[in-house]
């Protein structure tokens, strides 16, 4: 059988055979297959490791080494890696992340657990929750319903999770879905353009509010689902109707604010949702205090401080609004803004009693006021004032 040829590091002549150069005489360097090849960082697995100010720094992770820990991270060409101490590393890093608020951080970790475990339950919820918490409000829509399918998958891997109390973590799920709608319904509120651009299509920006809400019910309405079984577990329960409460709000919004955006269809079905979950969450909760489906263009403060759209104090502040607010600029500002606002302040606060009676406090004295320079508190129509 033939010896294969090697070259000569000497003199580079390529024909070779046995133990030394035919041109040159030089004697054959033998190397071993086993010799180092690569770096791997001990934190993330990684293998980018870029030498900076005389240190060793990983670009996964940012973990830095010196020289003499540089050398011991060679790995053996020959040697099998053991994936599981990097994936516990990734672990203790993406939870470190999430923890510390970084969720592009923590969610570029998961994503990496996810390639080594992609039947675990945690990467699998984070990864897509920590997106959808720090997305783009243009991107919303699009984001809560990747985490409404990666929810799906996130409850099956949990049920068939033995090693963890499975009910504990269902509650915390809920727990964040709830803090994640409510977060990303103040971020679009805070995001709303209260200019009166002529030029603007306030409509379409409307209507794809709406589309986002709608995705937020969605999800919302499937976490519900999913956490009906529970019915023993109070904490459970509890999210279960903290997130009928957040879906009855949002509905609340929009039937309100953004009619105009919304089909006759989706307008009766918002209305008669809201009642129905009300009656629900009234039943659970006893100091749940149902509030009549709103008018468009609801007052939302003053509607719960005097429980009703529909009372002379209102009216008064109604006929203030359209009469004095709404024909100025800055008073169309003003109204925008607290449509906007007072939704997510009721939601906060609205059901202590320390902001009820200040409430009730202040606008008696400015309904007090409005009445004295002439503002009647006699039944009152929005429609009204389209015929002065």
């Amino acid at each position: 059988m033939p010896e294969t040829t090697w070259k000569c590091e000497n003199c580079g002549f390529e024909k070779n055979t046995g133990h030394y150069c035919g041109m040159c005489g030089a004697v054959k360097i033998e190397r071993k297959e086993s010799r180092m090849q690569k770096l791997a960082c001990e934190m993330c697995g990684g293998n980018d490791i870029v030498k900076e100010n005389g240190l060793y720094v990983c670009q996964h992770c940012g973990t830095k080494y010196t020289v003499e820990e540089a050398k011991q991270l060679f790995i053996e060409g020959s040697i099998k890696i053991d994936n599981s101490h990097k994936t516990e590393n990734l672990y203790c890093l993406a939870r470190r992340a999430y923890a510390e608020q970084d969720y592009k951080g923590s969610q570029k970790y998961y994503e990496q657990i996810l390639l080594e475990q992609p039947d675990k339950w945690e990467p699998v919820f984070y990864a897509a929750y920590c997106k959808a918490y720090d997305c783009d409000v243009k991107d919303i829509e699009n984001n809560i319903q990747i985490l409404k399918n990666k929810l799906n998958t996130t409850f099956t891997f949990l049920r068939a999770d033995n090693n963890v109390n499975q009910e504990r973590e269902i509650a915390n799920i809920a727990a964040l879905i709830n803090e994640l709608v409510f977060d990303l319904d103040t971020k679009m509120v805070l995001s709303y353009d209260l200019s009166d651009d002529p030029n603007k299509d306030y409509y379409q920006e409307e209507r794809e509010d709406v589309d986002r809400h709608e995705s937020m019910l969605e999800l919302l309405d499937f976490l519900i689902n999913q956490l009906a079984p529970y019915t023993e577990n109070e904490s459970i329960v509890y999210n279960k109707f903290r997130a009928k409460k957040q879906a009855v709000s949002i509905m609340f919004s929009l039937v309100a604010y953004k009619s105009r955006a919304l089909a006759d269809s989706e307008d009766r079905r918002f209305r008669n949702r809201i009642e129905k979950e009300q009656l629900e969450i009234a039943a659970y909760d006893h100091s749940y205090k149902i509030e009549k489906t709103p008018s468009k263009g609801a007052c939302f403060i003053a509607t719960a401080v005097y429980g009703s759209y529909d009372c002379p104090q209102v009216w008064v502040l109604r006929r203030f609004r359209d009469e004095v607010l709404m024909p100025m600029m800055c008073g169309k500002v003003f109204v925008k803004t607290y449509y906007a606002l007072s939704p997510k302040l009721l939601r906060l606060v609205g059901d202590t009693k320390l902001f009820q009676n200040i409430c009730v406090r202040i606008l008696d004295k400015f309904v007090y006021y409005l009445k004295g320079r002439g503002f009647s508190d006699k039944p009152y129509k929005d429609e009204d004032r389209l015929s002065k």
